[in-house]
């Protein structure tokens, strides 16, 4: 018999969702869930998929790459209003990352250059880059030389 008060309840399911991951077992008071809430990188201001793709269990560096895809993010010019791939951070893409970097490119209004060069950019990378980055307002010059595509 149910009394409404366990979290386990199946009634109360729908309102267990975390607004942030929409995983159940949000915090009742935060409307996020414990894993959401421990999340402190300075980056991530409570996005799940930024924190997953580009910090957790990445190797990708701290203070070029990363810095960089948040300024994308969040619609700030970058240096130039260029971006530049390095390839030691492209190897640690995942495909969430590549979809991820090709929605910032295309929501940031200052973007002009992006530098993909030797990346080592297959069809399957750029399947997920370009499904986002079509749409981009700004971007004027794409270099991609020395790709595996």
């Amino acid at each position: 018999m149910s009394t409404g008060n366990n979290d386990n309840d199946s009634d109360s399911i729908p309102n267990d969702i975390c607004a942030n991951c929409g995983k159940v077992g949000k915090n009742k008071l935060e409307n996020i869930c414990k894993r959401c809430e421990s999340i402190e990188y300075p980056y991530s201001n409570g996005d799940v998929q930024f924190y997953e793709a580009f910090e957790e269990g990445t190797n990708i560096s701290h203070d070029t790459c990363r810095g960089d895809m948040y300024q994308l993010k969040t619609n700030q010019p970058l240096d130039e209003n260029q971006f530049i791939l390095d390839t030691f951070d492209a190897e640690t893409f995942s495909d969430q990352a590549w979809k991820l970097f090709g929605r910032y490119i295309s929501n940031n209004e200052h973007l002009e250059k992006l530098d993909l060069d030797s990346c080592r950019l297959a069809d399957n990378e750029m399947a997920f880059l370009f499904s986002e980055l079509v749409t981009s307002s700004s971007l004027k010059q794409i270099s991609m030389s020395d790709n595996e595509m």
